[in-house]
């Protein structure tokens, strides 16, 4: 019996070592990704591939193993922008699309696309109300050419103007919530440093927004430990050191994260 007992914790430990295996399988619908150009995976922890594949009539694959779960990238060369994707054990399904990516298969990978969904909502709001307030200029100019009274309608654009910006400010601030909401709740999975390398990899440099420190507030050391988590703070408190004087080394604005992908 103790030598059953063994062969199975033998196993188990065996099992554990190994890690896990991945499969990615991917289309593209609508999105800039054409045949035998070549995809690139990237965790978010460094500023290597660590894996290739060619898109074959809008169809790409990826496998491999890791001893860890962990989010990456799939890019084009050197681009800057690319498809967020969690590597854990599973087949995972990724349909690229114009706007977002849908992720299918694996637990991590679905909380992700319901999580980008839902933001990409936010911004599709966002950019309708920057559209309309685009149009005021030119509803101004017609105004003038249809010979209307231009106090009346001024006043009524600019009253216009102030409700797009009130309603801008909501669903900025439903972002933001909904953005510290996420990585808050998932501080302690693969998804909380993942959202927030997503949220902060574009920033010209590394600054302690109020978002991020409300979430540096309600998270522990597990998110604060993360590689990329831990390089933003420590950059982020060089350059406030920096414009307070305290450092010397000029701040040039550049950030110093791995290059910033998507």
């Amino acid at each position: 019996m103790n030598r059953i007992l063994f062969a199975v914790f033998s196993m188990a430990v065996f099992v554990s070592c190994a890690g896990y295996s991945y499969q990615i399988s991917g289309t593209a619908d609508g999105a800039n990704l054409g045949d035998n150009q070549q995809l690139f995976l990237r965790t978010i922890e460094g500023d290597k591939a660590i894996d290739s594949c060619e898109v074959v009539h809008g169809k790409f694959h990826f496998t491999g193993s890791r001893d860890s779960v962990a989010m990456a990238i799939m890019f084009i060369n050197n681009n800057s922008g690319g498809v967020p994707v969690i590597l854990e054990e599973g087949d995972i399904s990724v349909k690229i699309g114009p706007r977002i990516p849908t992720l299918q298969g694996t637990y991590y990978n679905e909380q992700l696309s319901v999580f980008l969904k839902s933001h990409d909502s936010l911004e599709y709001q966002f950019e309708q109300l920057q559209g309309k307030m685009e149009e005021l200029p030119h509803l101004h100019s017609q105004a003038i050419m249809d010979g209307l009274d231009m106090v009346q309608v001024e006043r009524d654009l600019m009253q216009k103007s102030r409700d797009i910006e009130m309603e801008a400010v909501k669903v900025t601030q439903k972002m933001d919530s909904l953005v510290t909401g996420f990585i808050v709740n998932n501080a302690d999975n693969v998804l909380g440093p993942g959202i927030f390398y997503l949220a902060t990899r574009n920033y010209p440099y590394q600054v302690m927004m109020p978002w991020i420190v409300e979430v540096m507030s309600k998270t522990g050391d597990t998110f604060k430990s993360h590689p990329y988590v831990k390089h933003y703070l420590s950059e982020a408190d060089m350059n406030q050191r920096r414009e307070l004087g305290l450092d010397t080394a000029p701040v040039n604005g550049i950030n110093n994260n791995p290059a910033p992908v998507q």
